[in-house]
């Protein structure tokens, strides 16, 4: 008897009876692993009002799933050992993990008729990462009550999931979730230099949108929107989708990382059970390249997945979708010209004379600029980008440290950084326009180019 207890099938037969162990009945439902931590702390919080057994099981492969099913056919040939609950670091992006239990048996009474609860984990290719509870009862009206009320409320703890509110996920397949969290880094609205139309439309169709989703749900609007940035490099796009993300405190942010078709949707998964979510999709414009430009290509499998992901979204989803893009004339006509993928889109172009002058003093907080200096500047970096401004900063307060000058930005420092910089930035482009005109002057060269090989190379 001592041994029939060190296995599942044997501890179950005797709390069950071996009489009525044949006529045992289980539900189960199974979510994302991410949703561990909500299943795992709803149903220690139902269980704990019980006087329950618990005992851990030993499961050497993920592949082969925990069942109540699987501990009693097994019983025979391999049964189930029983072992000390194991628990493992389940991270959410806190400052402590969270202790999650690898798998669980709890046996228990309901009005005097044993039950059961199994807590499981599994991986496969065909569902991914999963967890499962799974409840068994004897037949009788009020044990498949219990189960049922047991696995909804379950279920609620699973649609209610807040602990990643406020946070960032990615995919990361060698982690113990399959993804990575993190909090979202603070970006203030004072740390955003646009000009005022562009901060308007922002507004509009950011926040706003976000405040007032409820009542569009209720007039029969859609609650799900796409929004593109798009303009030259160095001018915050980046930046921008931080700030959005740190200012919307009830979304999940789920960073898209194109990586073929599979992975694509099981990120914007994520995002349909995170909702409210946040998605964000940079350089789009590489990954969903028109088409008709790019036949042949064998990277449309991800542009294809993301347009039957969004295409297949319920119509009370809701999800903010932020695409960047430097080149917005190569996104494939399919996910601009339809609604519900790319609504609007917004230019964050090189800053105007006001916004350079915001951005050098904001680049410049710890530096003195002598009367005339910011003008100075201002007036020198027209059509420059936000990342030029930085640098030259940059290189502004290097030459007052060299320089003696401490922390003092005179108009002679200013025209001489910003006069090396134009005179650098033009040796650059020579260099580079001779280095392209090589192969042409140089046949060895040009067959290299082409994959060729050359006998003086």
């Amino acid at each position: 008897m001592a041994d029939s207890l060190n296995s599942a099938c044997g501890l179950l037969a005797a709390f069950f009876g071996a009489r009525e162990i044949d006529g045992i009945v289980a539900s189960q439902r199974s979510f994302g692993l991410h949703l561990l931590p909500d299943i795992q702390a709803a149903a220690l919080g139902m269980l704990s009002r019980l006087n329950v057994v618990r005992t851990g099981l030993h499961q050497p492969e993920l592949r082969e799933p925990l069942t109540i099913s699987s501990l009693l056919v097994r019983c025979a040939a391999r049964p189930v050992a029983i072992a000390p609950p194991e628990f493992h670091d389940f991270d959410l992006g806190d400052a402590e993990s969270f202790r999650a239990l690898s798998n669980a048996l709890w046996l228990f009474r309901i009005s005097n008729r044993p039950a059961a609860v199994l807590l499981s984990r599994s991986s496969s290719a065909q569902e991914g990462r999963v967890v499962r509870l799974e409840v068994a009862t004897l037949p009788d009206a009020r044990s498949i009550g219990f189960a049922r009320d047991f696995l909804s409320s379950i279920q609620d703890a699973a649609a209610g999931s807040t602990r990643y509110r406020g946070k960032v996920v990615m995919l990361d397949p060698p982690s113990e979730a399959g993804m990575r969290v993190r909090r979202s880094k603070s970006v203030t609205r004072a740390q955003v230099i646009l000009d005022d139309p562009t901060m308007a439309r922002l507004d509009h169709h950011v926040f706003a949108f976000d405040r007032h989703r409820g009542d569009l749900r209720r007039f029969g609007q859609s609650t799900c929107r796409g929004l593109l940035l798009y303009g030259p490099p160095g001018n915050g796009k980046t930046h921008v989708t931080r700030y959005v993300s740190s200012n919307l405190p009830d979304r999940t942010t789920v960073l898209v990382t194109p990586d073929g078709g599979r992975c694509v949707a099981e990120q914007l998964q994520l995002a349909r059970s995170f909702q409210p979510s946040l998605v964000v999709l940079e350089n789009v414009d590489r990954f969903a390249r028109d088409r008709q430009a790019s036949k042949g290509s064998t990277e449309t499998g991800g542009l294809q997945s993301l347009l039957s992901e969004m295409e297949g979204l319920e119509a009370d989803a809701d999800i903010l979708f932020l695409f960047t893009a430097t080149h917005p004339r190569n996104i494939d006509p399919a996910l601009i010209s339809q609604p519900g993928r790319i609504d609007v889109a917004i230019e964050i172009a090189c800053p105007d004379a006001s916004c350079r002058a915001r951005l050098v003093t904001l680049y410049g907080a710890s530096l003195i600029f002598d009367p005339g200096a910011l003008p100075e500047i201002v007036a020198r970096t027209e059509g420059a980008s936000a990342a030029y401004l930085k640098e030259m900063v940059y290189r502004l307060a290097l030459a007052a440290l060299t320089t003696e000058m401490g922390n003092r930005i005179t108009r002679r420092s200013v025209a001489v950084v910003l006069g090396e910089a134009i005179d650098s930035q033009a040796r650059l482009d020579r260099g580079v326009v001779e280095l392209a005109d090589v192969p042409a002057r140089r046949p060895d060269l040009r067959m290299a180019a082409s994959g060729g090989r050359s006998a003086d190379l």
